[in-house]
């Protein structure tokens, strides 16, 4: 198991988009505004979303990307910008704050985008004090940097009081999951973690 990295991101990025005239390059605004936002739907009050993707705007091509490779292994992920394109998270307003309030409700768990760029965010904090309260489901996924994807994340400050989130195969299916790490060795499927069960030692 191993922590994400902006290469396999790259990589997801390729093998889903490279048919499309479209797709250029990783960093290209076709990937989110032509393909995700083409495809995906708006926001459904109906709906209960798996996880609510907490992040930095300022990562919006990586964030693409990683909404894609979430909804590729089988979660739903509700993306402010995506869903809510009406949005705007430039000025902290009580409107703005009481619609995310709803959309997290709407959402099982949050996981947090962690980069260098989501630490100058002022949302992802209050984002994930109010959802570690409200469901008590709250994970970090740091994107790294590494080619080489390191297995393991000591989060600084108050993110070292949550679990991580790496991605490997099964050992049965051979698919592809996300896992929720206390640490290393202590760890559950994404899909268990979210109806409520807590990663265990292996």
């Amino acid at each position: 198991m191993a922590l994400i990295s902006k290469s396999q991101l790259y990589e997801h990025y390729t093998r889903e988009f490279q048919k499309s005239r479209l797709s250029e390059s990783f960093g290209g605004e076709q990937l989110y505004t032509e393909q995700l936002l083409s495809s995906a739907r708006s926001f459904d009050s109906a709906q209960t979303y798996d996880i609510f993707l907490s992040h930095s705007y300022a990562d919006k091509q990586e964030v693409a990307a990683l909404y894609s490779f979430i909804r590729k292994i089988g979660y739903t992920v509700y993306v402010d910008w995506i869903q809510d394109p009406q949005l705007s998270r430039a000025n902290i307003t009580k409107s703005t704050a009481n619609t995310l309030r709803t959309r997290m409700r709407n959402c099982k768990s949050l996981v947090y985008a962690h980069s260098l760029n989501a630490k100058q965010s002022r949302w992802v904090p209050w984002e994930l004090g109010f959802m570690d309260a409200e469901k008590n489901r709250v994970a970090i996924l740091p994107i790294t940097e590494e080619k080489n994807r390191p297995d393991e994340y000591k989060g600084a400050e108050y993110l070292g009081l949550y679990p991580y989130v790496t991605s490997a195969k099964t050992s049965n299916t051979k698919k592809l999951e996300l896992w929720v790490h206390d640490a290393i060795n202590v760890y559950i499927s994404m899909r268990q973690w979210l109806s409520g069960k807590n990663p265990y030692k292996r």
